[in-house]
C-alpha cells in the first residue's frame, strides 16, 4: 500500500511539475509576443513636449494673471534679461 501511495504521489508531482513548466512556458511566449501600440522612445518624446506644453502655457497664463502685463512678453528675450537683472539686482 505504501508503495502505490508513494507512486501516486509521484505521479501527482509530475503533473505539478509539468504544469508549472506549461504555465512558465506560456509566461515566456506572452512576454516575447508582447507587440507596444507605441514604442518607449516614442512615448518619452511625447511627455516631453506635453512638458514643454505645459510650461510654456503655464508661464503665459502666470505672467498674463500675476504680472498683470501681455501673456506673450514672455515669451521675448528682453522679458528674461529684465528679470535676471531684477533678480541679481
Amino acid at each position: 500500500m505504501t508503495e502505490q501511495s508513494t507512486d501516486e504521489s509521484m505521479e501527482e508531482n509530475d503533473k505539478k511539475q509539468t504544469r508549472k513548466e506549461r504555465r512558465k512556458e506560456k509566461r515566456a511566449e506572452k512576454r516575447g509576443r508582447r507587440i507596444r501600440a507605441f514604442p518607449i522612445w516614442l512615448r518619452l518624446l511625447i511627455v516631453a513636449l506635453l512638458f514643454i506644453v505645459a510650461l510654456v502655457l503655464g508661464l503665459l497664463f502666470g505672467y498674463n494673471i500675476i504680472g498683470g502685463s501681455e501673456g506673450f512678453d514672455i515669451l521675448q528675450w528682453e522679458t528674461w534679461t529684465d528679470l535676471y537683472d531684477y533678480i541679481n539686482g
